[in-house]
C-alpha cells in the first residue's frame, strides 16, 4: 500500500539520483533537502501537497509525555522463570538478578545489545538491571540454596 509505494518514490526519485554520494552525512543532508521539497509539491492523487494534508487532518500528532523514553517504546519484552541459582536465560546467554526471585516468573525489557544492560520487572514493579552472568567472577562464592519466597 502507501507504505511501499513510499519506498519505490524513495528508490526512483531520490537513491537513483544520489548514487554518488558516499559519506552518511551528505546523503542525509541530501535526503531531508529531498523530503521537504517532496513534500510542498502538489500530488495528483491528493490534489494538494502532503504538508497542506498534514496541516489540514483533523488528528493532530500524539505527543509522547516527558515520562516516556524510547527505551520504554523500542525495547524488546518477555517474560523468563529465575532458576534457583537467581539467574535466566536470554539469547543462550545467563543473566543475574536477585536470587529471591528463584522459581518466580519476571518480565524483561532489553534493546537489541542485551549486553548493555537488561531490565527485570517483577509483578509490574522494577527490579533492577541484569548483566551476563560472571562466571568466572562468581565461581567459589557461596550459593543460597534455599530461597524465600517474596510473597509469604
Amino acid at each position: 500500500g502507501k507504505i511501499e509505494r513510499w519506498f519505490e518514490t524513495v528508490r526512483s526519485q531520490f537513491l537513483e539520483n544520489h548514487e554518488e554520494i558516499d559519506r552518511l552525512k551528505d546523503l542525509n543532508t541530501a535526503f531531508f533537502k529531498w523530503v521537504e521539497t517532496y513534500n510542498q509539491r502538489k500530488h495528483s492523487g491528493i490534489n494538494c501537497s502532503p504538508m497542506e494534508k498534514w496541516l489540514r487532518s483533523p488528528r493532530s500528532p500524539r505527543i509522547l509525555s516527558d515520562s516516556f523514553t524510547t527505551d520504554d517504546i523500542f525495547w524488546l519484552e518477555t517474560t523468563r522463570k529465575v532458576k534457583k541459582d537467581g539467574t535466566f536465560s536470554l539469547h543462550s546467554v545467563r543473566y543475574e538478578t536477585n536470587y529471591t526471585l528463584a522459581g518466580k516468573k519476571v518480565t524483561i525489557r532489553y534493546n537489541s545489545q542485551p549486553a548493555s544492560g537488561i531490565r527485570v520487572y517483577h509483578d509490574g514493579s522494577f527490579i533492577g538491571l541484569s548483566f551476563p552472568l560472571d562466571a568466572t567472577g562468581n565461581n567459589g562464592l557461596p550459593r543460597n540454596t534455599k530461597y524465600s519466597d517474596p510473597q509469604t
